[in-house]
């Protein structure tokens, strides 16, 4: 009998897969079996003290589950990026790569998860990748009156990978992914293909970012004015720095909102080309 290793290299398809593969096919396969009960040990692990039971049958409906739902493309803002939402929510597209919502009664829980396989960030990256999304999940959160307690958002990452991500509370691995659902007997070929990826790690992964690169996000102006105290922005970069034709010429009109700005949370200023948050504010108000 031929195993998941002879399927894969027999194919000749490269197995380094986008994360896309593992939130958008194995994840699902894993979780998504028996009416989504299957989903309970991943709940249990994200929120043990719940208890919850996650179902979508014919006699019982407690689920719903996205995975690569970006909500810019999927019309939440209310018109084209160019156009600023002066709702009572303003949302981008930063969602995490698995998003989904459990009942409990009269109680609804708010699960997110950004998952990482083979791409390697750094750690300030992930960090503000991970900020940015909590101010989406709140804002959806508060749309459907769900309080902040019943948020649970999580990265999911090979335990192999060198990343320093300091919330070790709120990680998941993929090999507790993987044992957990082995021994339960649940889809076979996600299972399998799950091993084979993590086996098969140290050959495929990305080489790392070695976070030389000053930026640790590029935001739009008006991002960075809305969410910098979530985000924890310490600088903004802009070619010529805060006294440069550029900037002085975009702060000088509304096309500072729309314009795309290198940030970082770093605790110091890289070089003469970035600025104070402060100073940033100071000019897009005036």
């Amino acid at each position: 009998m031929k195993s998941i290793n002879d399927l894969i290299i027999n194919s000749a398809a490269p197995f380094n897969r986008e994360e896309r593969f593992f939130t958008g096919s194995i994840l699902p396969l894993l979780v998504g079996g028996n009416d989504f009960k299957d989903l309970k040990p991943l709940v249990d692990l994200m929120a043990p003290s719940l208890n919850l039971s996650p179902e979508y049958s014919e006699t019982r409906k407690s689920v719903l589950f996205y995975t690569e739902y970006n909500l810019k493309k999927s019309g939440y803002v209310k018109d084209s990026i160019k156009t600023v939402d002066d709702s009572d929510t303003k949302i981008e597209g930063d969602t995490p790569d698995v998003l989904f919502y459990v009942w409990d009664n009269d109680k609804v829980y708010l699960f997110a998860i950004e998952v990482k396989m083979y791409h390697r960030p750094t750690s300030d990256n992930l960090a503000m990748q991970i900020q940015r999304q909590y101010v989406v999940l709140k804002a959806l959160a508060a749309k459907a009156n769900i309080p902040d307690e019943y948020i649970f958002h999580y990265a999911l990452l090979p335990a192999k990978t060198s990343l320093p991500y300091t919330d070790k509370s709120k990680l998941i691995t993929w090999e507790q992914i993987h044992e957990l659902y082995s021994s339960k007997a649940v889809n076979r070929y996600a299972t399998d293909a799950l091993g084979y990826a993590l086996k098969e790690y140290d050959n495929l992964v990305a080489k790392q970012n070695t976070g030389k690169n000053n930026s640790t996000e590029t935001l739009s102006g008006w991002d960075i004015v809305n969410n910098h105290e979530a985000i924890g922005i310490r600088f903004v970069g802009c070619s010529g720095g805060r006294k440069g034709e550029r900037f002085i010429r975009l702060a000088m009109t509304d096309k500072w909102r729309f314009n795309s700005f290198q940030v970082t949370t770093a605790d110091t200023c890289p070089n003469r080309n970035w600025f104070s948050i402060e100073e940033f504010l100071k000019a897009v108000n005036n």
